[in-house]
């Protein structure tokens, strides 16, 4: 049977996230550069046409009483905040795909693809007046898919060969499982270090003019067994750094098609009772996860300013194949 549906919805004024904050100033303060960082009373500041908002600045504020403490829109607080900023927006869609076989012929099976697409704005703003940098689809891949199945033995009573006898007690009645997931990644969030004064992060620039891609999780298994050097595994020409802690960067909080690796992972199962007498009866189970051995990697480095810009140095621990048998009498 064959199931296709749809979902979406919309939520609104969600709180928890700084996308307004009060005492930010407009970013045009930035054109200030490090003089920002000096105290008010600084011969620099003042000679730049610059005074205390207002009397016992100084005091008040000590090593504090910088200019960028000054031009803030309410220099006499170090922050004023929303205690329930409820700008916080998200819309979710997806496109659901599913289809199941009851069991015939010794095979059950249930497989499900689902395309989501998660859009918000919640993260803390770069820049307040300047909102749509921080719209973006985030925390969830573009396509998720699970396959489970189930397989009987054609052996022992009731199957198609060795119905009886020694053959159809041992090899009859094992069933077969398996559980497959093949996600895709979220996009990745490129930050660029410095800029603290705003909102505690900056972005770089965006190069319209490069191709936007992601790499493909081959290239990762290859590095981690000594075929290769650690690739890039997005595009990572399609940012420029600002080249100062005190300009902004234009680029979006994310893009759709920067992406993390893939995601693979594959689980198997088999199970077999036996029957001893009327009342009791033996079972045997045996599980193997990962059973490929994939590699499960991280994300790779999004910061520009990272040596390892763009790459992917090291691997999840304990995400080796594993295995484990369990046996139980039951009476």
């Amino acid at each position: 049977m064959l199931t296709v549906a749809y979902s979406a919805m919309r939520v609104t004024h969600l709180t928890g996230y700084n996308i307004n904050p009060i005492s930010q100033p407009n970013a045009s303060v930035l054109q200030y550069g490090a003089l920002l960082t000096k105290n008010i009373n600084d011969p620099a500041v003042a000679a730049a046409g610059f005074k205390s908002p207002f009397p016992n600045f100084a005091t008040d504020f000590g090593g504090g009483a910088t200019l960028f403490q000054a031009l803030k829109n309410y220099p006499q607080y170090s922050n004023v905040a929303r205690v329930l900023d409820q700008s916080g927006t998200t819309y979710y869609s997806a496109l659901q795909i599913q289809g199941d076989k009851h069991m015939s012929n010794n095979v059950n099976f249930l497989a499900s693809v689902t395309l989501p697409q998660l859009y918000d704005n919640l993260a803390t703003s770069e820049d307040k007046a300047n909102q749509a940098q921080s719209w973006a689809e985030d925390s969830m891949g573009s396509f998720e898919s699970k396959i489970a199945t189930t397989y009987a033995l054609p052996f022992g009573k009731g199957q198609q060969w060795l119905t009886s006898g020694a053959g159809a007690y041992f090899l009859g009645g094992w069933e077969l499982s398996g559980i497959l997931t093949y996600n895709n990644a979220q996009p990745l969030q490129i930050t660029q270090s410095g800029e603290a004064l705003m909102n505690g992060l900056n972005r770089p620039n965006f190069n319209p003019l490069a191709r936007q891609w992601s790499g493909h999780y081959n290239q990762v298994t290859r590095y981690f067994e000594g075929k290769g050097p650690a690739p890039e595994l997005f595009s990572t020409d399609a940012f420029v750094n600002t080249g100062s802690q005190y300009v902004l960067g234009n680029a979006k909080r994310a893009y759709n098609n920067i992406r993390g690796p893939w995601y693979p992972s594959e689980s198997v199962s088999a199970k077999k009772i036996f029957r001893v007498t009327e009342g009791t009866s033996f079972a045997l189970r045996m599980d193997y996860f990962n059973v490929f051995n994939r590699t499960q990697v991280p994300f790779p480095s999004t910061n520009i300013n990272a040596s390892n810009f763009g790459l992917i140095n090291s691997k999840f621990s304990g995400g080796n194949r594993q295995g484990q048998i369990m046996a139980t009498f039951n009476f």
